[in-house]
C-alpha cells in the first residue's frame, strides 16, 4: 500500500513539474513574440509621392527640351509651370495641349542654403520668357522648391543677366539675384530681388530698383526728349574672407546718379541680333 502511494505521489509530482515547465515555456514564447512584434512595428518613413519628386535634374532638362509634346506637357505640369497670356492673339488652350519647347537650358549645382548639400538650379527660356527651377535633393528624389520667372519689357532674347548668383551674406553660400524691367515711353525701371533658400523654401530677403531712367527735372532745352537722368543702385558687401558663420557680411546699397543723352534711334544700328533656337 505504501509502495503504491509513493508511486502515485511521484507521478503527480512529475505531472505538476511538466505542466509548470510547459506554462513557463509558453510564457517566455509569448513574451518573445510580443517583443518581436513591437520591434517590427517601429516607425516607418512615409511613402514617396510620385508626382512631387524627380529622379534627376538632368531628366527634367531633357523632358523640357524633348521633341515629344506629351513628354513636355507632363514635365511642365509636374513643375507647376502654367502658361501665361501676354497678348490677345495667344492661344492659351493650344499651349496647354502643345506646350512650346524650352530653349537655352542650363543646369548648375550650387550651394543655396546652410545645410551643406548642393541644390540644382535649372534655367531655360520658354515661350519668349526666361524661367528657372530650384530643386533640392531629399530621400525620395529631387523636389522643386520654387519656380521663377521674370517680366522683361525692354530686354530681348536670350535675356543675359536676368538671373545671377552672388555670395552676399555668408562665404560658400550663394543667393539668387533676379532682375525684372518695366517702364513707358519716357521711363525705365530695372528692379532686382535677392532670394535665399532657408528652411526648405526660397524666400526674398531684399528688393531694390537697380536702374531707373527718367526725364531730367527742369530741363527745357531743344534736346529735352533725349536727355535723361539715370540712377544706378548696386549691392555692396564686405569681401567673403571677412564674413564668418557667426558674423555674416552686412549688405548695403550704393547709389550713383548721372545724366545721359540718347543717340538717334533711326541711325544707330542694333547692338545685337539673335535668332531663337526654334527659328
Amino acid at each position: 500500500m505504501l509502495r503504491w502511494k509513493s508511486r502515485l505521489a511521484a507521478l503527480l509530482a512529475g505531472f505538476c513539474a511538466g505542466l509548470s515547465l510547459v506554462f513557463v515555456s509558453s510564457l517566455f514564447a509569448s513574451w518573445f513574440n510580443s517583443a518581436t512584434t513591437v520591434t517590427s512595428r517601429g516607425p516607418t518613413s512615409p511613402p514617396c509621392a510620385g508626382e512631387e519628386f524627380f529622379r534627376a535634374p538632368e531628366a527634367i532638362l531633357a523632358a523640357l527640351e524633348s521633341p515629344e509634346v506629351a513628354v513636355r506637357r507632363v514635365a511642365l505640369r509636374r513643375l507647376l509651370l502654367s502658361p501665361g497670356v501676354e497678348t490677345t492673339y495667344f492661344d492659351f488652350e493650344r499651349d496647354q495641349s502643345y506646350p512650346e519647347r524650352s530653349e537655352r537650358g542650363e543646369l548648375r549645382y550650387v550651394n543655396l542654403d546652410e545645410a551643406g548639400d548642393q541644390e540644382a538650379l535649372l534655367t531655360f527660356v520658354r515661350w519668349g520668357r526666361p524661367a528657372a527651377v530650384v530643386l533640392k535633393q531629399e530621400a525620395c528624389g529631387w523636389r522643386s522648391l520654387a519656380t521663377l520667372g521674370a517680366w522683361l519689357k525692354y530686354e530681348d532674347y536670350p535675356y543675359h543677366g536676368w538671373l545671377e548668383l552672388h555670395e552676399t551674406v555668408r562665404p560658400g553660400t550663394s543667393e539668387i539675384l533676379l532682375r525684372e524691367s518695366a517702364g513707358g515711353t519716357t521711363h525705365y525701371t530695372r528692379r532686382a530681388r535677392l532670394l535665399k533658400v532657408s528652411d526648405g523654401a526660397l524666400r526674398q530677403i531684399a528688393e531694390f530698383d537697380e536702374e531707373v531712367i527718367a526725364p531730367l527735372p527742369d530741363y527745357v532745352a531743344a534736346d529735352w526728349n533725349s536727355v535723361r537722368q539715370r540712377r544706378l543702385t548696386r549691392l555692396a558687401f564686405h569681401p567673403a574672407a571677412v564674413a564668418t558663420a557667426a558674423a555674416p557680411a552686412p549688405v548695403e546699397l550704393e547709389t550713383s546718379e548721372e545724366v545721359i543723352k540718347y543717340s538717334s534711334a533711326a541711325t544707330a544700328p542694333p547692338a545685337y541680333l539673335y535668332w531663337t533656337e526654334g527659328d
